[in-house]
């Protein structure tokens, strides 16, 4: 059984050997998705002739799972109604950018820890991202899109199926540590007893606003591609 937690986790540099499961997110972890997205929601809307919202409206509803998101943005326009559009206008053939250096830490990271990706994003272009942009599909032993439960972050039982996995190898909350870039991945983190921390590549979150919401200092970093040094995980050369 999960048990929701509201204090945060503190790992130091000295108890890091404690962790023994790393866990990410991709948008804004691997992805840089904001600007690609809301141009993305704002072609779709003008194709349909509906209101554009605005980019500060649709940043306001950033995080949310996207059936949520297009409620509040684009009311009448389901998912299904916008992935179609979205094809004949010939989005789905362009990707957002991935954020530098992060397939390498990924290949870091996972040369130590188990590593899992668990997203708000619906499985299709979630698949389309991870495939497009050559990430390493073996390195995550566990990937969970938002069509693949009916609980979403910042709501802790998202973690509940991969909790229930890792129980059966001796692995719980306090073992684990999960990358997000957003405060409803440090809610639903830190709400299952998850150690967190928070990358501001994003660009939604500031190191400020991740303070204020009881982040250590400690565990903000840049992007990901501080984490595998946070770690204690060395690695030269290039990212392939």
């Amino acid at each position: 059984m999960m048990h929701c937690k509201t204090e945060m986790s503190i790992i130091s540099k000295g108890d890091r050997m404690l962790i023994k499961k790393v866990v990410v997110d991709c948008d804004g972890v691997l992805i840089d998705s904001v600007s690609y997205g809301i141009e993305d929601v704002r072609l779709v809307a003008r194709s349909f002739g509906c209101r554009v919202p605005d980019e500060k409206e649709l940043i306001a509803c950033w995080g949310l799972i996207f059936k949520e998101f297009l409620e509040k943005c684009m009311p009448g326009i389901s998912l299904e109604m916008y992935l179609e559009r979205r094809r004949e206008i010939g989005r789905d053939r362009t990707l957002p950018p991935r954020i530098e250096g992060a397939r390498r830490a990924l290949a870091l990271i996972a040369s130590k820890y188990p590593l899992s990706l668990i997203s708000n994003r619906e499985i299709l272009t979630l698949t389309q991202i991870l495939s497009g942009h050559e990430f390493q599909m073996d390195l995550f032993q566990f990937i969970q899109s938002a069509s693949d439960t009916v609980h979403h972050k910042p709501d802790p039982r998202v973690f509940a199926k991969i909790l229930e996995i890792l129980a059966a190898e001796d692995i719980y909350e306090k073992d684990i540590l999960y990358i997000g870039d957003h405060l409803v991945d440090r809610d639903a983190s830190i709400g299952a007893g998850l150690n967190f921390a928070g990358v501001l590549s994003g660009g939604l979150t500031t190191r400020e606003e991740f303070i204020r919401a009881g982040v250590p200092p400690e565990h903000i970093f840049e992007s990901i591609r501080d984490i595998p040094e946070f770690l204690g995980i060395n690695g030269d050369g290039p990212e392939k």
